[in-house]
């Protein structure tokens, strides 16, 4: 019976002693490369993944779980995270952030426009790259006349300051905003427009569906 107690006695030490040996401090995790990464839709994404150390200075990186996905082909913000567990079951967590974004490159190419603007605008117009960053070239904006607009990509939008294209009797004055939906195949403008010089055409607003 005495031996049973002590051995008990013994085995309740050590695992006291044992407890208050395992380390309670969380591993050092450390995401490899930038915490925000940008890439324009359509892009490549590779994860740089993230390392961690544990508290004995044990690297532990190929036990670190990852969670969540990025879809290059649809616009928005997506976040991976990161879980690194020592064996103390210590655990640290990071996240990074993937934005998938429009670029220039993702909008050059033909479209069919479908519009309320009356006769004023081509049926097909053509957007190739600007000679500035994030600057577009609109072609072929009005009918029969053609003439180029440029317009700012800024995110999922296109503005086109007021500009002037002109025309064999007169001048043809046109700005607006365009949107982009989520994968860069659809624009839709809301333009303010004026053919009133000289004195034929009228002026207004309208909405103009640009579809690759």
């Amino acid at each position: 019976m005495k031996t049973t107690k002590i051995t008990l006695i013994l085995f309740a030490l050590l695992t006291i002693t044992y407890s208050c040996k395992k380390k309670k401090i969380a591993p050092t995790l450390t995401l490899m490369g930038e915490s925000s990464i940008t890439l324009c839709l359509g892009g490549v994404f590779t994860d740089p993944g993230a390392e961690s150390i544990d508290a004995y200075d044990d690297d532990i990186s190929a036990d670190i779980e990852s969670t969540g996905s990025v879809n290059v082909d649809s616009v928005g913000s997506y976040s991976i995270e990161y879980t690194s567990t020592d064996k103390n079951d210590n655990v640290s967590v990071l996240s990074r952030t993937v934005n998938v974004v429009v670029c220039v490159d993702n909008l050059l190419g033909d479209y069919s426009v479908d519009d309320d603007c009356g006769s004023q605008l081509a049926d097909t117009h053509t957007i190739s790259a600007g000679a500035n960053q994030n600057e577009i070239i609109i072609d072929n904006v009005v009918t029969l006349v053609g003439g180029q607009v440029t317009g700012l990509l800024s995110g999922s939008t296109i503005t086109v300051s007021e500009q002037e294209i002109d025309l064999t009797a007169g001048k043809f004055t046109i700005s607006g905003t365009g949107t982009i939906n989520s994968n860069a195949t659809e624009i839709v403008f809301d333009y303010t427009w004026d053919n009133s010089i000289p004195f034929i055409g009228g002026s207004g607003t309208c909405t103009a569906t640009y579809t690759k």
